[in-house]
């Protein structure tokens, strides 16, 4: 009877210990449960904050007719802010427009305008570029070509910039 007392003290500690260690085995998976689901919570808010800042942006489909057919004008008035002289635009090409997606019967319509700019630093480029940028929300720039100018002295940083800008518009 002695030899009991022992045993079922040793026998309850046992069961103690082996129900402190289960429960100890499930709080470390429900912390990492709880971890992983703050890390999605996380990269939801993320996401959402994208969407908003997305939905809050500017349109770059016109809802008018045609967009504004000035873009010589648009040009010339960017040169001059990023220290550019106005003879260097050249080769204007002329306005395409085309439907724009699969069908025929589509109402959105793609216009596309060409120019030239003319013995450029890699300097003037991108800051015409991001002054464009920055204030033109519907003439996108769909194609850029560098031609290295030929025939000029060393250091030979000098570019000819050939842009082509696209708008998307709704006719009505």
């Amino acid at each position: 009877m002695i030899l009991r007392r022992p045993i079922l003290a040793l026998l309850v500690l046992a069961i103690g210990a082996a129900a402190v260690s289960v429960s100890w085995k499930r709080l470390q998976e429900a912390d990492r449960e709880y971890d992983a689901t703050r890390s999605r919570l996380e990269r939801t808010h993320q996401q959402e904050a994208e969407i908003r800042a997305l939905r809050e942006r500017d349109e770059r489909v016109a809802d008018q007719e045609r967009p504004p057919q000035d873009v010589i004008a648009l040009v010339s008035a960017i040169l001059p802010e990023v220290g550019i002289a106005g003879d260097r635009l050249r080769d204007v090409q002329p306005e395409t427009s085309l439907v724009a997606g699969r069908s025929k019967q589509s109402r959105y319509r793609t216009q596309s305008v060409g120019f030239t700019l003319d013995r450029l630093t890699p300097e003037e480029i991108g800051g015409f570029l991001c002054e464009w940028r920055q204030r033109q929300r519907i003439w996108i720039p769909s194609r850029i070509e560098l031609v290295h100018v030929r025939d000029q002295p060393e250091p030979a940083r000098l570019f000819t910039l050939r842009v082509v800008v696209t708008a998307i518009y709704w006719e009505s």
